[in-house]
């Protein structure tokens, strides 16, 4: 394939030192089957394991560029530019050395039917209440 189709082999090894590219999605793209792309991590694994610590040194750079940035920043409309780029910067990175990335776990919680109409009747008494406290006093 090196000889045969020199641009796509190239491709290949680049792509196989991006941490967001699948075997599949590799093979999909430059229209070669999966076995190929195996063959071609094992002859260039070296080469691939390069590409992949440039990689991490260029986006710990950026990283470490958008914090500094982000830290001349403070109180500038811009800042939030320099923390999403850092942002990304610090997933690539973790993603490069093998660590995922730390999640922000949200917890919705969402009512029951129950708990509305509970709510909804609670809500109902209250109105009740206010429209009372809002009318004038028939008894005088």
């Amino acid at each position: 394939m090196l000889r045969t189709r020199p641009r796509t082999y190239r491709k290949i090894v680049a792509l196989l030192a991006d941490p967001d590219w699948s075997v599949v999605r590799i093979a999909q793209a430059c229209k070669v089957s999966e076995n190929t792309i195996a063959a071609v991590r094992l002859r260039e694994a070296s080469t691939i394991e390069a590409r992949k610590k440039t990689l991490t040194s260029v986006l710990v750079d950026v990283a470490t560029l958008g914090a500094e940035q982000m830290e001349r920043k403070i109180g500038r409309s811009s800042l939030r530019d320099a923390t999403i780029a850092t942002g990304v910067s610090v997933d690539k990175v973790l993603a490069l050395q093998g660590q995922s990335p730390v999640g922000v776990q949200v917890a919705v919680v969402m009512p029951t039917e129950a708990e509305r109409a509970e709510r909804r009747a609670m809500h109902d008494k209250l109105d009740e209440i206010a429209r009372r406290l809002a009318e004038p006093d028939a008894q005088d």
